[in-house]
């Protein structure tokens, strides 16, 4: 099998492979190991917990902000200085957030993840690099003021509302935002930090990343 020889090649560290049929499983199977956050080998279980990363956007904060919409609570056209007047561009509407067509660059500068740094202050007071509308750029910061603005609205934190609107009524129990300790331990570490890996922990230090199991993932996107 081909993820069993990449695998064994040292191509990648391990994977789960969930097939279905007709919505039926037909084969759900665990492959390889990782180094967790203490330098050892852990085996790769059908629960093994991977961050999902940025599928976080398509998971948990466009659903949100579509659902927010659908319940008239927004509305995708109104201009994001609606719900953060500090954004100080006033033809930057909430659907240009959505299309990556704000005009925002894709990222912020890379620091130190230990570094103390005010996330959405740093967003808020980068420039546009082009006309909102004009183009397509995939960009972490659209997303980011998503959250805020999700927030805003519901008057809840982001990881509440997602996991009680979103990701609890498709049954997405092992789908969240914040892992217990206990949860940390079952998660798939992501990349080595300094002496040691991170594990249970999002790798991108802007953003707290949905993580999730293979099996939850699959259900998400037969949800799509």
């Amino acid at each position: 099998m081909y993820i069993r020889e990449q695998v064994e090649s040292r191509q990648i560290p391990g994977a789960v492979l969930l097939i279905t049929k007709s919505n039926q499983e037909v084969y759900h199977q665990a492959f390889g190991h990782f180094q967790n956050k203490y330098g050892e080998n852990q085996q790769i279980d059908r629960d093994t917990l991977f961050d999902i990363a940025s599928l976080t956007k398509v998971v948990a904060t466009t659903p949100a902000i579509l659902f927010l919409h659908a319940t008239k609570m927004l509305n995708v056209q109104e201009q994001v200085q609606t719900y953060i007047p500090e954004f100080r561009f006033p033809d930057v509407v909430i659907e240009h957030l959505l299309t990556h067509a704000s005009g925002l660059p894709a990222d912020l500068n890379r620091v130190d993840r230990h570094r103390n740094r005010d996330v959405i202050k740093e967003v808020l007071s980068t420039n546009l690099i082009y006309e909102p509308g004009k183009q397509v750029l995939y960009s972490d910061l659209g997303m980011i003021l998503l959250g805020r603005i999700i927030e805003r609205v519901t008057n809840q934190p982001l990881h509440i509302f997602i996991q009680q609107t979103i990701l609890e009524p498709w049954e997405l129990f092992q789908t969240k935002y914040l892992l217990t300790e206990e949860e940390k331990r079952k998660a798939a570490a992501t990349e080595r930090d300094k002496s040691s890996f991170l594990q249970g922990v999002v790798h991108d230090e802007k953003d707290v990343s949905a993580r999730s199991s293979k099996r939850e993932c699959r259900l998400v996107f037969h949800c799509f």
